[in-house]
């Protein structure tokens, strides 16, 4: 297996091992995919019992025509061209063509029991076991109207609700491993805007995995879906009162905590931008932990720091932990933890009053630290805004002080507040210190005369670009690894390569500074006989002349 899996490798077509049920070994599955020797080889020889997969798409050129129900065959319009054929161990057969942008593997109008395999699938190839050549032949380009049967969107699958005549609309097509979890709890969680209750939730996600899960999740496992989905409250998926419950508790001890330190103030401005997206789509956990799915640069652009920080804070963080792993264009997930360490030095009554009149705090943008050249409010005028909109626009600098961690109070009235007031953000009167009407408004206006509003907008730009590189990550196939006998004639050429890059140099020399040989031309000349071929034009004094040098460089640039 492994020498037929690298002669596939060296035709180009990137290989991965698979489990006998057709499980990837690897962990990012079709992924890992590799077209270099070594790579192969480390794989196979890993997994000596692991059958030879193939990603379809781009990375490989093909897209396979999989039919598992042969009778479906004399359903279609037209017979299928002549091209690779395999038969697998179920008696299905794949039909391999050419690939085509923008083609993956939703099987659009093509009858029941015929799939495709495009861009982000795979296919198990021989000389696996079960998986011999049924007709070999050249691999051919699709026929239109297979394309058009591809392309071709699929009456939607709908059911009405109990409640209303309304409609809701469940199609998603064929569901592969992978995304089988996520897009049931979306299709549960669109029942459940329209009513349906626990059971009904459930007898459809169990219908939808039988037909359309490739394969399809054990049925407890569905169960747990559809109970998950309908825990939420008809006409509404978001956080529900238990979810909100644990949030407050975060919330609670996050306006405790003294965040001491660059870092810890960096950490303060993460979860606060998580407290505040949990309140819209948070979902606690079994453990009490609220989950949020969000991605680690939209975390970074809300609360103005860079993905490398968001990286090493939830390394280190006993706030946060990782949830699940992003797959596709599904964001990953992370959690906010219900029991972290909180200091409880100090109870002041300032922070308990009641919020705003909306219910919502920590409603300021979050600020972003000061660099070279640039001076900004940062991160603690940030807190200090926070802590005002909390206590309700109006706090003493002893109650401030305490908030922040300070024991210095006029070194910090001097360095923070200070700044706060000069931008016109808070008012200072005798010791207190108020939020201006309109704050809001002027801390915004700061941000955008200290240059943080268009960082934002440079960092969202590149960070699209990344995403869209991402996204075409696998158009551009694989380069080809260079054999052995390539490398070691490589290697073999790099005395005459030397030798002709020394030949240039000294050509440029003579071309380009006249003066060496007027001032050194002993010393100069006595080397050429090593370096210049016997029949390289010189002068009566063995200089080389300039026109002919000229005329040979061009030849040499030609």
């Amino acid at each position: 297996m492994i020498g037929a899996a690298k002669k596939i490798a060296d035709k180009g077509k990137p290989v991965f091992p698979c489990k006998p049920d057709k499980a990837p070994y690897t962990p990012r599955g079709f992924k890992d995919a590799s077209t270099n020797p070594g790579r192969v080889h480390a794989l196979f020889n890993r997994h000596p019992d692991a059958l030879i997969a193939m990603p379809t798409g781009t990375s490989s050129g093909v897209f396979v025509i999989d039919v598992d129900r042969l009778e479906a065959l004399r359903e279609l319009e037209q017979e299928l061209p002549e091209t690779l054929t395999i038969r697998t161990p179920s008696g299905g057969l794949h039909f391999y063509f050419n690939h085509v942008p923008g083609l993956t593997n939703s099987p659009g109008c093509l009858p029941k029991g015929i799939d495709v395999r495009g861009e982000g699938g795979y296919v198990i190839v021989p000389p696996s076991e079960g998986y011999q050549i049924e007709h070999r032949a050249q691999i051919t380009n699709a026929p239109g109207w297979l394309l058009e049967r591809l392309t071709e969107k699929p009456a939607r699958n709908t059911v009405r609700t109990p409640s209303t005549a309304a409609k809701v609309d469940i199609e998603t097509g064929p569901i592969p491993e992978g995304r089988r979890n996520n897009t049931l709890a979306s299709i549960g969680g669109r029942l459940r805007v329209y009513g349906f209750d626990h059971e009904a939730i459930e007898d459809a996600l169990l219908r939808i995995n039988a037909a359309r899960c490739t394969p399809p999740l054990e049925e407890t496992e569905v169960r747990k879906i559809a109970a998950s989905v309908a825990r939420y409250a008809p006409g509404k998926v978001g956080p529900d009162a238990e979810t909100l419950e644990a949030l407050e508790a975060i919330e609670h001890s996050f306006w405790r905590e003294e965040w001491a330190g660059m870092g810890g103030k960096s950490e303060r401005s993460l979860i606060a931008v998580l407290i505040r997206v949990a309140r819209r789509h948070g979902r606690i956990l079994p453990s009490g932990d609220v989950e949020i799915s969000i991605d680690h640069r939209t975390l970074a652009l809300a609360s103005a720091t860079s993905r490398r920080t968001v990286g090493k804070i939830l390394k280190r963080s006993e706030w946060l932990g990782r949830g699940q792993a992003g797959s596709g264009t599904k964001s990953g997930t992370i959690i906010l933890k219900s029991r972290a360490k909180v200091p409880h030095s100090y109870h002041r009554e300032s922070l308990e009053q009641t919020k705003q009149a909306s219910g919502e705090t920590l409603r300021a943008p979050r600020l972003r630290w000061s660099a070279p050249g640039i001076r900004r409010l940062g991160k603690s005028c940030e807190a200090v805004v926070d802590y005002l909109d909390r206590a309700g626009g109006n706090m003493t600098l002893e109650e401030l002080a305490e908030a922040m961690g300070v024991s210095r109070i006029w070194d910090f009235r001097r360095r923070v507040v200070f700044r706060l007031e000069t931008a016109a953000v808070v008012e200072c009167s005798g010791n207190g210190v108020t939020l201006v009407a309109d704050w809001l408004e002027a801390l915004n206006k700061e941000r955008e005369n200290a240059g943080e509003i268009a960082a934002y907008r440079r960092d969202m730009a590149r960070y699209d670009r990344e995403r869209a590189a991402y996204t075409k990550r696998y158009e551009n196939k694989p380069n080809r690894s260079p054999s052995q006998d390539e490398m070691q004639d490589f290697r073999e050429s790099y005395p005459q390569r030397r030798r002709k890059a020394v030949e240039l140099a000294l050509a440029l020399l003579f071309a380009e500074r006249p003066e060496y040989r007027q001032c050194q031309v002993g010393q100069i000349t006595c080397m050429l006989p090593w370096y210049l071929p016997t029949d390289f034009p010189r002068g009566p004094d063995g200089v080389p002349k300039d026109a002919e040098v000229e005329a040979i460089l061009d030849g040499v640039a030609a």
